[in-house]
């Protein structure tokens, strides 16, 4: 009898090991696969122009870090631009969101993203000298083109990394909207002086993102 309860343990312990051994195997299969995923996040914040890396993209997603690629008429051609800060800009329920984006050779400019009744809209934005116009006035005429007022108030804003802006505060805007989806902005920042730029609706089909990560 004695001897059976020693077979019986004997045969236990041997069970014990196994299942102890199949329990590490399991851990070490489940720690290479997590080894193996931060490799794969790593690699994509290191090269966002990797061929894994999702292109295309929503718009609405865009964030600090992102490259983003386009046909820039202004610049000449398609352009690869960097994400350098963004501006979130709220009206009541509204909202929109600002770029500053950078070729990283000096050339800067703003992409606006908006999304009104489920349409994204997408607008490039180029800085132009300071114009000298009543602002009361229902349209303005630059290089040629004449744009009319669509829209005039003040919003609250938040900042976000490199934007020449405090963390948040004011900017209060006039916009005119010109022939062929282009526009004409006036606005200032916590009432400091005003600043112009005109615009150019993107088509979103020639859009282009690498997310940073």
């Amino acid at each position: 009898m004695e001897l059976f309860w020693i077979a019986v343990g004997a045969i236990g312990a041997v069970v014990i090991l196994v299942l102890l051994g199949r329990a590490a195997i399991r851990r070490q299969r489940e720690r290479a696969r997590k080894v193996a995923a931060a490799e794969q996040r790593a690699a994509r914040r290191q090269d966002p122009l990797a061929e894994d890396v999702p292109t295309g993209g929503n718009p609405m997603e865009l964030k600090v870090g992102d490259l983003v690629e386009f046909i820039d008429f202004a610049a000449g051609g398609r352009r690869t631009y960097y994400v350098r800060g963004q501006i979130t800009c709220r009206e009541g329920k509204y909202e929109w969101r600002e770029f500053l984006i950078d070729t990283g050779t000096g050339d800067k400019c703003w992409l606006s993203v908006e999304k009104e009744e489920g349409d994204v809209t997408v607008i490039l934005w180029h800085e132009v000298p300071n114009h000298e116009v009543d602002l009361g006035d229902r349209s303005v005429t630059h290089d040629g083109t004449t744009y009319r007022l669509d829209e005039h108030s003040t919003a609250s804003y938040t900042s976000e990394e490199t934007t020449g802006l405090q963390p948040a505060g004011t900017v209060e805007y006039f916009d005119y909207k010109g022939p062929n989806e282009t526009w004409f902005t006036r606005e200032r920042f916590d009432g400091a002086e005003w600043e112009s730029g005109v615009g150019k609706t993107l088509d979103q089909a020639f859009l282009v993102i690498y997310p940073a990560a």
